[in-house]
């Protein structure tokens, strides 16, 4: 018997495995020419929102229509 050419490893609790990244949107280019990037879709929701605010007199766009935007 041969053995694969990778090595499986099992992952404890919590532990992040890169395909469970695979299409999350983590970067939005505002039309006004700020790139705002996040660790993840949640922390982008939120720091589009947080820009939004302070940029563009208190526009808030919901989660969809942000993930809509982003790549």
């Amino acid at each position: 018997m041969t053995r694969p050419p990778y090595r499986v490893r099992r992952l404890g609790v919590g532990r992040v495995r890169w395909w469970d990244h695979v299409g999350v949107k983590t970067r939005i280019q505002c039309p006004c020419g700020q790139t705002i990037v996040g660790k993840d879709e949640d922390d982008l929701v939120e720091l589009t929102n947080a820009h939004l605010e302070e940029q563009h007199d208190g526009r808030t766009y919901d989660r969809e229509m942000i993930l809509m935007m982003a790549t």
